[in-house]
Protein backbone atom coordinates (compact mmCIF):
# COMPACT_ATOMS: atom_id res chain seq x y z
CA UNK A 1 0.00 0.00 0.00
CA UNK A 2 2.06 2.55 -0.98
CA UNK A 3 0.21 5.94 -0.59
CA UNK A 4 -0.40 4.82 3.75
CA UNK A 5 1.38 7.62 5.24
CA UNK A 6 1.96 10.22 2.15
CA UNK A 7 -1.72 11.17 0.53
CA UNK A 8 -2.79 14.25 1.38
CA UNK A 9 -5.99 15.20 2.71
CA UNK A 10 -6.28 17.74 0.06
CA UNK A 11 -3.79 17.83 -3.16
CA UNK A 12 -1.95 21.49 -2.44
CA UNK A 13 -4.10 23.93 -3.52
CA UNK A 14 -2.08 26.76 -5.66
CA UNK A 15 -2.94 29.15 -8.17
CA UNK A 16 -6.80 28.45 -8.27
CA UNK A 17 -8.71 31.46 -9.85
CA UNK A 18 -11.99 31.20 -8.64
CA UNK A 19 -14.41 34.11 -10.08
CA UNK A 20 -16.07 35.03 -6.77
CA UNK A 21 -15.17 34.99 -3.10
CA UNK A 22 -17.85 32.73 -2.04
CA UNK A 23 -19.87 32.97 0.96
CA UNK A 24 -19.34 35.69 3.74
CA UNK A 25 -17.68 33.88 6.77
CA UNK A 26 -20.96 34.17 8.59
CA UNK A 27 -22.93 31.86 5.91
CA UNK A 28 -19.80 29.03 6.14
CA UNK A 29 -20.04 29.09 9.90
CA UNK A 30 -24.11 28.92 10.05
CA UNK A 31 -23.00 26.28 7.50
CA UNK A 32 -20.12 24.51 10.43
CA UNK A 33 -22.92 24.85 13.00
CA UNK A 34 -25.56 22.98 11.33
CA UNK A 35 -23.20 20.18 10.46
CA UNK A 36 -21.87 19.95 13.80
CA UNK A 37 -25.43 19.92 15.85
CA UNK A 38 -26.29 16.78 13.19
CA UNK A 39 -24.00 14.87 14.22
CA UNK A 40 -25.10 15.18 17.59
CA UNK A 41 -28.94 15.58 17.12
CA UNK A 42 -29.81 13.23 13.73
CA UNK A 43 -31.56 10.61 14.03
CA UNK A 44 -30.95 7.18 12.08
CA UNK A 45 -32.97 6.69 9.23
CA UNK A 46 -31.54 3.29 8.37
CA UNK A 47 -33.61 0.43 10.65
CA UNK A 48 -30.91 -2.42 10.83
CA UNK A 49 -27.54 -2.44 12.58
CA UNK A 50 -25.37 -0.10 12.53
CA UNK A 51 -22.11 -2.14 14.66
CA UNK A 52 -22.49 -6.28 15.07
CA UNK A 53 -20.56 -8.07 17.11
CA UNK A 54 -20.67 -11.96 17.05
CA UNK A 55 -19.33 -14.47 20.01
CA UNK A 56 -18.84 -18.20 20.13
CA UNK A 57 -22.44 -19.34 22.34
CA UNK A 58 -19.72 -21.76 23.76
CA UNK A 59 -18.28 -18.95 25.90
CA UNK A 60 -22.00 -18.45 27.58
CA UNK A 61 -22.40 -22.19 27.76
CA UNK A 62 -19.28 -23.13 29.58
CA UNK A 63 -20.79 -21.12 32.56
CA UNK A 64 -23.58 -22.29 32.39
CA UNK A 65 -22.58 -25.55 32.22
CA UNK A 66 -20.48 -24.66 35.21
CA UNK A 67 -23.82 -23.83 37.38
CA UNK A 68 -25.31 -27.31 35.76
CA UNK A 69 -22.42 -28.74 37.96
CA UNK A 70 -23.63 -27.51 41.00
CA UNK A 71 -27.00 -28.64 40.63
CA UNK A 72 -28.07 -32.11 43.56
CA UNK A 73 -29.71 -35.22 42.10
CA UNK A 74 -32.86 -35.58 43.77
CA UNK A 75 -35.01 -38.41 44.77
CA UNK A 76 -38.30 -39.22 44.61
CA UNK A 77 -40.79 -41.64 46.32
CA UNK A 78 -43.36 -43.60 43.91
CA UNK A 79 -46.37 -43.94 46.06
CA UNK A 80 -49.29 -46.37 44.74
CA UNK A 81 -47.50 -49.49 43.61
CA UNK A 82 -49.55 -51.91 45.50
CA UNK A 83 -48.35 -55.48 45.73
CA UNK A 84 -45.92 -55.24 43.11
CA UNK A 85 -44.05 -52.29 44.86
CA UNK A 86 -42.19 -55.33 47.14
CA UNK A 87 -40.44 -55.95 43.61
CA UNK A 88 -40.41 -52.41 42.08
CA UNK A 89 -37.71 -49.80 43.24
CA UNK A 90 -39.86 -47.01 45.04
CA UNK A 91 -37.55 -44.09 44.36
CA UNK A 92 -36.50 -42.48 40.88
CA UNK A 93 -33.79 -39.97 40.51
CA UNK A 94 -34.14 -36.87 39.14
CA UNK A 95 -30.65 -35.89 37.92
CA UNK A 96 -29.97 -32.10 36.14
CA UNK A 97 -28.36 -32.88 32.07
CA UNK A 98 -28.62 -29.44 30.23
CA UNK A 99 -29.29 -26.05 30.20
CA UNK A 100 -30.47 -25.02 26.46
CA UNK A 101 -30.74 -20.93 25.67
CA UNK A 102 -32.05 -19.39 22.91
CA UNK A 103 -32.31 -15.69 21.89
CA UNK A 104 -34.83 -13.97 19.50
CA UNK A 105 -34.30 -10.07 18.34
CA UNK A 106 -35.92 -7.87 20.87
CA UNK A 107 -37.45 -10.56 23.02
CA UNK A 108 -36.93 -12.71 26.55
CA UNK A 109 -34.02 -15.13 26.80
CA UNK A 110 -35.70 -18.55 26.39
CA UNK A 111 -34.36 -21.31 29.17
CA UNK A 112 -34.72 -24.80 28.86
CA UNK A 113 -33.91 -26.45 32.01
CA UNK A 114 -33.72 -30.58 31.06
CA UNK A 115 -33.85 -33.40 33.49
CA UNK A 116 -33.13 -37.23 33.94
CA UNK A 117 -35.30 -39.36 35.07
CA UNK A 118 -33.48 -42.19 36.30
CA UNK A 119 -34.50 -45.84 37.58
CA UNK A 120 -31.27 -47.63 38.88
CA UNK A 121 -29.02 -45.27 37.28
CA UNK A 122 -30.49 -45.46 33.62
CA UNK A 123 -32.50 -42.47 32.08
CA UNK A 124 -35.91 -43.39 31.40
CA UNK A 125 -37.10 -40.24 30.22
CA UNK A 126 -36.25 -36.39 30.76
CA UNK A 127 -38.39 -33.63 32.19
CA UNK A 128 -37.95 -30.07 31.44
CA UNK A 129 -38.67 -27.16 32.72
CA UNK A 130 -39.20 -23.43 30.71
CA UNK A 131 -38.45 -20.20 31.40
CA UNK A 132 -37.63 -16.76 30.08
CA UNK A 133 -35.30 -14.41 31.48
CA UNK A 134 -36.06 -11.08 30.24
CA UNK A 135 -33.31 -9.02 28.45
CA UNK A 136 -32.94 -5.45 30.02
CA UNK A 137 -31.06 -2.64 28.07
CA UNK A 138 -30.13 0.41 29.37
CA UNK A 139 -28.77 3.31 26.89
CA UNK A 140 -28.22 5.65 29.13
CA UNK A 141 -25.26 3.37 30.90
CA UNK A 142 -24.81 1.45 27.31
CA UNK A 143 -25.92 -2.06 28.77
CA UNK A 144 -27.60 -5.00 27.83
CA UNK A 145 -28.20 -7.61 30.31
CA UNK A 146 -29.75 -10.45 31.18
CA UNK A 147 -30.11 -12.66 34.63
CA UNK A 148 -30.69 -16.92 34.62
CA UNK A 149 -31.84 -17.88 37.93
CA UNK A 150 -33.33 -20.64 39.72
CA UNK A 151 -36.51 -18.41 40.60
CA UNK A 152 -37.64 -17.83 37.26
CA UNK A 153 -38.68 -21.55 36.75
CA UNK A 154 -41.16 -20.90 39.94
CA UNK A 155 -44.22 -20.73 37.62
CA UNK A 156 -43.26 -23.08 34.91
CA UNK A 157 -45.03 -26.79 34.91
CA UNK A 158 -42.40 -29.68 33.69
CA UNK A 159 -43.13 -31.15 30.57
CA UNK A 160 -42.67 -34.96 30.46
CA UNK A 161 -41.93 -36.66 27.48
CA UNK A 162 -44.55 -38.51 25.45
CA UNK A 163 -42.99 -41.94 25.48
CA UNK A 164 -42.11 -41.76 29.31
CA UNK A 165 -44.86 -44.53 30.39
CA UNK A 166 -44.26 -47.02 27.59
CA UNK A 167 -40.50 -46.37 29.20
CA UNK A 168 -41.27 -46.78 32.48
CA UNK A 169 -43.73 -49.57 31.94
CA UNK A 170 -40.10 -51.54 30.31
CA UNK A 171 -38.02 -50.34 33.27
CA UNK A 172 -40.83 -51.70 35.74
CA UNK A 173 -41.45 -54.91 33.79
CA UNK A 174 -37.43 -55.46 34.00
CA UNK A 175 -37.12 -55.18 37.72
CA UNK A 176 -40.13 -58.26 37.96
CA UNK A 177 -38.76 -61.24 39.09
CA UNK A 178 -39.88 -63.61 35.94
CA UNK A 179 -42.47 -65.95 37.46
CA UNK A 180 -43.73 -62.53 38.91
CA UNK A 181 -43.78 -60.87 35.33
CA UNK A 182 -45.93 -63.96 33.61
CA UNK A 183 -48.56 -63.57 36.56
CA UNK A 184 -49.07 -60.00 35.92
CA UNK A 185 -50.68 -58.40 32.31
CA UNK A 186 -48.17 -55.60 30.99
CA UNK A 187 -51.50 -53.47 31.19
CA UNK A 188 -51.53 -53.38 34.85
CA UNK A 189 -47.90 -52.53 34.77
CA UNK A 190 -48.99 -49.87 32.19
CA UNK A 191 -51.30 -48.55 34.70
CA UNK A 192 -48.74 -48.53 37.09
CA UNK A 193 -46.22 -46.42 35.33
CA UNK A 194 -48.74 -44.15 34.07
CA UNK A 195 -50.23 -43.24 37.94
CA UNK A 196 -46.18 -42.78 38.61
CA UNK A 197 -45.82 -40.56 35.53
CA UNK A 198 -48.96 -38.32 36.68
CA UNK A 199 -47.46 -38.11 40.12
CA UNK A 200 -44.63 -36.50 39.07
CA UNK A 201 -46.64 -34.01 36.33
CA UNK A 202 -48.42 -32.94 39.55
CA UNK A 203 -45.07 -33.03 42.10
CA UNK A 204 -42.14 -32.77 40.64
CA UNK A 205 -41.62 -29.18 40.19
CA UNK A 206 -42.24 -28.77 44.17
CA UNK A 207 -39.63 -31.52 44.48
CA UNK A 208 -37.32 -30.11 41.80
CA UNK A 209 -37.45 -26.96 43.96
CA UNK A 210 -36.71 -28.10 47.48
CA UNK A 211 -34.38 -30.33 46.36
CA UNK A 212 -32.66 -28.85 43.02
CA UNK A 213 -32.99 -25.23 42.87
CA UNK A 214 -33.48 -23.89 46.13
CA UNK A 215 -30.17 -23.16 47.38
CA UNK A 216 -28.81 -21.84 43.79
CA UNK A 217 -29.65 -18.41 43.10
CA UNK A 218 -28.06 -16.90 40.12
CA UNK A 219 -26.98 -19.53 37.81
CA UNK A 220 -25.16 -17.10 34.92
CA UNK A 221 -25.46 -14.57 32.95
CA UNK A 222 -24.62 -12.49 30.34
CA UNK A 223 -24.16 -8.41 29.77
CA UNK A 224 -22.35 -6.28 27.03
CA UNK A 225 -21.13 -2.65 28.40
CA UNK A 226 -20.65 -0.05 25.66
CA UNK A 227 -18.42 2.87 26.42
CA UNK A 228 -20.32 6.85 26.60
CA UNK A 229 -21.67 6.24 22.75
CA UNK A 230 -25.34 7.56 22.04
CA UNK A 231 -27.34 3.71 21.58
CA UNK A 232 -30.67 3.83 19.95
CA UNK A 233 -31.07 -0.15 20.98
CA UNK A 234 -29.37 -3.55 21.11
CA UNK A 235 -30.89 -6.97 19.99
CA UNK A 236 -29.20 -10.17 20.46
CA UNK A 237 -29.81 -13.84 18.51
CA UNK A 238 -28.87 -17.04 18.41
CA UNK A 239 -27.12 -18.25 15.31
CA UNK A 240 -26.52 -22.46 14.99
CA UNK A 241 -27.83 -23.21 18.38
CA UNK A 242 -25.41 -24.24 21.17
CA UNK A 243 -22.52 -24.89 18.76
CA UNK A 244 -22.83 -21.64 16.76
CA UNK A 245 -22.45 -18.06 18.11
CA UNK A 246 -24.42 -15.13 19.49
CA UNK A 247 -25.30 -12.13 17.62
CA UNK A 248 -25.56 -8.38 19.24
CA UNK A 249 -27.08 -5.79 16.72
CA UNK A 250 -26.56 -2.42 17.89
CA UNK A 251 -28.20 1.19 16.51
CA UNK A 252 -26.62 4.33 17.11
CA UNK A 253 -28.73 7.11 17.61
CA UNK A 254 -26.86 9.10 15.13
CA UNK A 255 -27.55 10.13 11.34
CA UNK A 256 -27.16 6.92 10.01
CA UNK A 257 -28.44 6.19 6.72
CA UNK A 258 -25.91 3.31 5.58
CA UNK A 259 -27.07 0.16 7.98
CA UNK A 260 -25.26 -3.54 7.86
CA UNK A 261 -26.41 -6.10 5.90
CA UNK A 262 -29.10 -8.51 7.27
CA UNK A 263 -27.00 -11.67 6.30
CA UNK A 264 -23.51 -10.93 7.08
CA UNK A 265 -22.12 -13.82 4.97
CA UNK A 266 -18.44 -12.84 5.53
CA UNK A 267 -18.91 -12.32 9.54
CA UNK A 268 -21.21 -15.51 9.22
CA UNK A 269 -18.35 -17.84 7.95
CA UNK A 270 -15.64 -16.00 10.13
CA UNK A 271 -18.09 -17.17 13.29
CA UNK A 272 -18.58 -20.70 11.86
CA UNK A 273 -14.90 -21.01 11.00
CA UNK A 274 -14.24 -20.13 14.89
CA UNK A 275 -16.81 -22.15 16.56
CA UNK A 276 -15.44 -25.74 15.19
CA UNK A 277 -12.66 -25.20 17.43
CA UNK A 278 -11.19 -23.11 20.51
CA UNK A 279 -7.93 -21.40 20.35
CA UNK A 280 -5.01 -23.02 21.33
CA UNK A 281 -5.05 -20.46 24.19
CA UNK A 282 -8.48 -21.21 25.27
CA UNK A 283 -9.83 -18.11 24.78
CA UNK A 284 -12.75 -17.48 22.74
CA UNK A 285 -12.94 -14.64 19.69
CA UNK A 286 -15.36 -11.46 18.63
CA UNK A 287 -15.72 -10.38 15.83
CA UNK A 288 -17.36 -6.79 15.03
CA UNK A 289 -18.23 -5.10 11.89
CA UNK A 290 -19.19 -1.78 11.55
CA UNK A 291 -20.51 0.32 8.47
CA UNK A 292 -18.30 2.72 7.74
CA UNK A 293 -21.52 5.73 7.78
CA UNK A 294 -21.47 5.05 11.29
CA UNK A 295 -17.83 5.07 11.64
CA UNK A 296 -17.84 8.93 10.67
CA UNK A 297 -21.21 9.74 12.43
CA UNK A 298 -19.18 8.18 15.39
CA UNK A 299 -16.71 10.17 14.53
CA UNK A 300 -18.53 13.49 14.19
CA UNK A 301 -20.43 12.89 17.19
CA UNK A 302 -16.59 12.38 18.91
CA UNK A 303 -15.79 15.84 17.53
CA UNK A 304 -19.06 17.94 18.50
CA UNK A 305 -18.69 16.33 21.85
CA UNK A 306 -14.64 16.94 22.23
CA UNK A 307 -13.81 13.53 22.49
CA UNK A 308 -11.66 14.07 19.25
CA UNK A 309 -9.33 17.22 18.83
CA UNK A 310 -11.43 19.57 17.22
CA UNK A 311 -8.90 21.98 15.29
CA UNK A 312 -6.09 21.21 12.88
CA UNK A 313 -2.88 23.12 11.57
CA UNK A 314 -1.86 23.55 8.04
CA UNK A 315 0.02 19.57 7.83
CA UNK A 316 -3.08 18.13 9.09
CA UNK A 317 -1.90 18.07 13.25
CA UNK A 318 -4.38 18.12 15.76
CA UNK A 319 -3.43 21.59 17.33
CA UNK A 320 -5.73 23.47 20.30
CA UNK A 321 -4.30 26.65 18.00
CA UNK A 322 -5.04 25.28 14.69
CA UNK A 323 -7.27 26.87 12.21
CA UNK A 324 -8.92 24.32 10.46
CA UNK A 325 -12.00 22.51 11.97
CA UNK A 326 -13.24 19.24 10.26
CA UNK A 327 -16.00 16.97 9.86
CA UNK A 328 -16.43 13.20 7.86
CA UNK A 329 -18.70 11.59 5.96
CA UNK A 330 -18.85 7.92 4.12
CA UNK A 331 -20.96 8.41 0.82
CA UNK A 332 -20.98 5.64 -2.10
CA UNK A 333 -18.73 5.96 -5.00
CA UNK A 334 -15.23 6.02 -6.35
CA UNK A 335 -13.96 8.39 -3.49
CA UNK A 336 -16.01 7.22 -0.77
CA UNK A 337 -14.33 9.16 2.52
CA UNK A 338 -15.44 12.43 2.49
CA UNK A 339 -13.98 15.27 4.74
CA UNK A 340 -15.06 18.91 5.35
CA UNK A 341 -12.35 21.34 6.55
CA UNK A 342 -13.18 24.89 7.51
CA UNK A 343 -11.39 27.43 8.20
CA UNK A 344 -13.71 30.27 9.89
CA UNK A 345 -11.39 32.35 12.43
CA UNK A 346 -9.88 35.12 9.73
CA UNK A 347 -12.44 37.81 8.74
CA UNK A 348 -12.49 37.77 5.19
CA UNK A 349 -10.40 34.33 4.67
CA UNK A 350 -12.72 32.04 5.67
CA UNK A 351 -13.25 28.53 3.74
CA UNK A 352 -15.00 25.44 3.58
CA UNK A 353 -13.09 22.68 1.52
CA UNK A 354 -14.67 19.35 0.85
CA UNK A 355 -11.97 16.36 -0.05
CA UNK A 356 -12.91 12.51 -1.64
CA UNK A 357 -10.48 9.95 -0.95
CA UNK A 358 -10.58 5.77 -0.80
CA UNK A 359 -9.24 4.60 2.71
CA UNK A 360 -7.09 1.47 3.27
CA UNK A 361 -6.49 0.38 6.71
CA UNK A 362 -3.74 -1.63 7.78
CA UNK A 363 -3.05 -3.39 10.83
CA UNK A 364 0.71 -4.87 11.27
CA UNK A 365 2.63 -4.88 15.04
CA UNK A 366 -0.71 -3.80 16.69
CA UNK A 367 -0.49 -0.81 15.27
CA UNK A 368 -3.30 0.58 13.15
CA UNK A 369 -2.47 2.84 9.79
CA UNK A 370 -4.91 4.20 7.11
CA UNK A 371 -3.52 5.78 4.10
CA UNK A 372 -5.66 7.14 0.78
CA UNK A 373 -5.55 7.06 -2.45
CA UNK A 374 -7.18 8.93 -5.26
CA UNK A 375 -7.59 12.23 -3.06
CA UNK A 376 -8.97 15.12 -4.44
CA UNK A 377 -10.62 18.35 -3.31
CA UNK A 378 -14.28 18.02 -5.00
CA UNK A 379 -15.87 21.80 -3.38
CA UNK A 380 -13.89 25.14 -2.73
CA UNK A 381 -15.82 27.77 -1.21
CA UNK A 382 -13.42 30.91 -0.37
CA UNK A 383 -11.10 33.34 -1.41
CA UNK A 384 -9.34 32.21 -4.71
CA UNK A 385 -5.23 32.19 -4.29
CA UNK A 386 -5.88 30.58 -1.21
CA UNK A 387 -3.18 27.22 -0.69
CA UNK A 388 -4.14 24.36 1.53
CA UNK A 389 -1.81 21.89 2.61
CA UNK A 390 -3.40 19.58 5.53
CA UNK A 391 -2.60 15.70 5.27
CA UNK A 392 -5.66 13.64 5.25
CA UNK A 393 -3.97 10.53 6.59
CA UNK A 394 -3.01 12.01 9.81
CA UNK A 395 -7.41 13.43 10.13
CA UNK A 396 -9.04 10.06 8.32
CA UNK A 397 -6.21 7.67 10.57
CA UNK A 398 -8.39 9.48 13.90
CA UNK A 399 -10.97 9.23 12.55
CA UNK A 400 -11.20 5.07 12.18
CA UNK A 401 -9.06 5.02 15.19
CA UNK A 402 -11.91 6.43 17.61
CA UNK A 403 -13.94 3.36 16.40
CA UNK A 404 -11.48 1.56 17.19
CA UNK A 405 -10.68 2.69 20.75
CA UNK A 406 -14.80 2.57 21.41
CA UNK A 407 -15.03 -1.27 20.57
CA UNK A 408 -11.67 -2.02 22.41
CA UNK A 409 -13.58 -0.52 25.53
CA UNK A 410 -16.26 -2.23 24.61
CA UNK A 411 -16.56 -5.01 27.74
CA UNK A 412 -18.76 -8.57 27.87
CA UNK A 413 -19.41 -10.59 31.49
CA UNK A 414 -20.31 -13.93 31.65
CA UNK A 415 -21.30 -15.44 34.58
CA UNK A 416 -18.85 -14.04 37.03
CA UNK A 417 -15.93 -13.14 34.96
CA UNK A 418 -16.04 -9.54 32.40
CA UNK A 419 -13.67 -9.69 29.55
CA UNK A 420 -11.58 -7.42 28.08
CA UNK A 421 -11.59 -7.37 24.46
CA UNK A 422 -8.06 -7.76 22.85
CA UNK A 423 -7.81 -6.29 19.44
CA UNK A 424 -6.10 -8.65 17.12
CA UNK A 425 -7.00 -7.38 13.38
CA UNK A 426 -8.93 -4.67 11.55
CA UNK A 427 -10.17 -4.50 8.11
CA UNK A 428 -11.64 -2.64 5.95
CA UNK A 429 -14.04 -4.45 3.59
CA UNK A 430 -16.02 -2.25 1.62
CA UNK A 431 -18.20 -0.14 3.36
CA UNK A 432 -17.49 -2.21 6.36
CA UNK A 433 -15.18 -1.78 9.05
CA UNK A 434 -14.25 -5.20 10.61
CA UNK A 435 -12.05 -5.66 13.75
CA UNK A 436 -11.21 -9.39 15.67
CA UNK A 437 -10.98 -9.16 18.88
CA UNK A 438 -9.30 -11.87 21.37
CA UNK A 439 -11.45 -12.46 24.92
CA UNK A 440 -11.15 -14.44 27.72
CA UNK A 441 -7.65 -13.91 28.24
CA UNK A 442 -7.66 -10.97 30.85
CA UNK A 443 -10.01 -10.27 33.69
CA UNK A 444 -11.00 -7.59 34.62
CA UNK A 445 -9.10 -6.31 37.67
CA UNK A 446 -6.26 -8.55 36.60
Amino acid sequence: MSSLGNSSIFAAVAGLALTACGPQCQTLQAEHAAFMTQAVEGKPTSKGAHLRLAMPTRALTRSVDAALGKMKTAQFDLPGLGDLGRYLPSKLSVAPRKIKLGFEKDEAAKIDLDFDVKQGGKALFGMELLAAAPITYSPEKGKMRFSIRADMFEKVKPRIDENAVAKLTDGFLNELPGAVRMLVPRSEVTRLARKAVEYLGEKAYDLLRTQVLADLGELTSFSVDFPDVPLAGMSLTSIGGADGFLRLDTRFDLPVTDALPDEDLDLNRAMNALTQGKRPDGSDEVEIAVSTQAVMALANWGLAKGKLPTHYSDAGEPTPTGKYQIGAAWEPGERPLKVNLWSLATPGMCLHALAGAQPAVEWEKGKLTVGVTQSRIEKLSGPPLLQLAVQLTNISEGLFDFTKSITTRTEIGVGGDTWRLGLENVRLDGRIFRLRFKTGAQKKGA
